[in-house]
């Protein structure tokens, strides 16, 4: 912006455009080209926002032509003036954006605009000049430089690789978190270079559900949820879960897919490793049932097989305790308690060695 040199009020036209400058927001001044002074100029205007903004009023600027150095920041000063020379040399507009001090201690930004002029008639050279009180902008601007810093750091050191994907149907990557590297190998070059890194990596047997996942995910806008195995630069088969949202503007249209890769590698090892001890107990278990058969079979056969033929030898050997047996009814009652004691020997034996062809019993 530049400020046509201000002369005393000599009309009703003077009077509104000072009127004019002096009601802008900002601090306008001229200061014109002076070699007795100091600082080789000498200020002849500043308008009263002065006062309101730095807490000088415009004489005190009139009186001190140093004043405008004297409160600007020290680490501003000699990149202030660099400036200004240039400006001079080259008759180019001047432009800084730099530090001062007001009166009540406070510090400043502003952003200074100037041009240099030929006073008509004279020859003479003038600046005339506009500054800006941009100290809420560059509040602004260092807040959220340091919320992204802060933010940065946040997700550059969390244990998970952190991405945001475009919403196409490669999910092409837009930022990938450096934990990538530590985890699977891959720098953020390579997923730039690559748009299609993310499918090439899928472990073949979980490819297709996670493409077809993706596509749903963009597709619907519902959250993407998945576990799934990844092969890292040095071929190690990683377990990950991985969860993304659709990320919308304010009128609900969406902008990108952001997300967080978790290895759970260790996780998944723990869980076979405990579906492998849950198997072997299974198996302990089925061979306890089956033992537990084969006592309950011994129990019925040593309670019915056997106490059968041992009761009829029993009574075998009762009966030939009585007197008045013929020879040949000796003989058949021993070659029953005989046959009897035979099967169950051969009972027993099947019970000691159940490897063996069972033996039919007698009739």
């Amino acid at each position: 912006m530049t400020i046509p040199e201000i002369q005393p009020p000599t009309s009703t036209g003077a009077v509104d455009y000072r009127a004019l400058v002096e009601q802008i927001p900002a601090i306008t001044y001229t200061e014109i080209h002076d070699r007795t002074s100091p600082t080789g100029q000498r200020t002849t205007y500043v308008s009263p926002q002065a006062a309101r903004i730095l807490g000088h009023a415009p004489s005190e600027f009139l009186r001190d032509p140093q004043l405008w150095r004297t409160l600007r920041h020290p680490a501003d000063r000699a990149r202030v003036m660099a400036a200004e020379r240039a400006a001079e040399v080259t008759r180019q507009p001047f432009h800084a954006e730099y530090r001062m001090t007001a009166r009540d201690g406070r510090l400043l930004w502003f952003r200074d605009d100037a041009v240099i002029v030929e006073r008509s008639g004279s020859g003479d050279t003038l600046w005339q000049g506009v500054m800006y009180d941009i100290t809420a902008e560059k509040t602004a601007e260092e807040q959220a430089r340091r919320a992204e810093i802060r933010y940065r750091s946040l997700v550059e050191t969390l244990p998970a690789v952190v991405f945001i994907d475009q919403l196409d149907a490669r999910a092409s990557n837009v930022y990938t978190s450096p934990e990538s590297e530590r985890l699977l190998g891959y720098t953020t070059r390579d997923w730039d270079d690559d748009p299609d890194l993310w499918a090439k990596i899928l472990h073949p047997e979980d490819r297709d559900r996670c493409l077809e996942a993706q596509a749903r995910h963009v597709r619907t806008g519902e959250p993407f949820d998945q576990t799934y195995r990844v092969i890292a630069r040095d071929d190690r088969t990683l377990w990950v879960r991985d969860v993304a949202v659709i990320v919308h503007d304010d009128d609900g249209t969406p902008l990108y897919s952001q997300g967080f890769l978790l290895d759970i590698t260790a996780q998944k090892q723990a869980e076979l490793a405990l579906q492998e001890a849950l198997d072997r107990e299974h198996e302990g278990a089925e061979r306890l049932r089956h033992a537990d058969e084969a006592r309950t079979r011994l129990l019925h056969t040593l309670s019915h097989d056997l106490r059968g033929p041992l009761t009829a030898i029993l009574v075998a050997a009762s009966t030939l305790e009585r007197p008045g047996l013929s020879q040949a009814d000796v003989t058949e009652i021993l070659r029953g308690m005989a046959d009897r004691a035979r099967h169950m020997d051969r009972l027993l034996t099947e019970l000691l060695d159940p490897e063996l062809p069972a033996t039919p019993s007698p009739p």
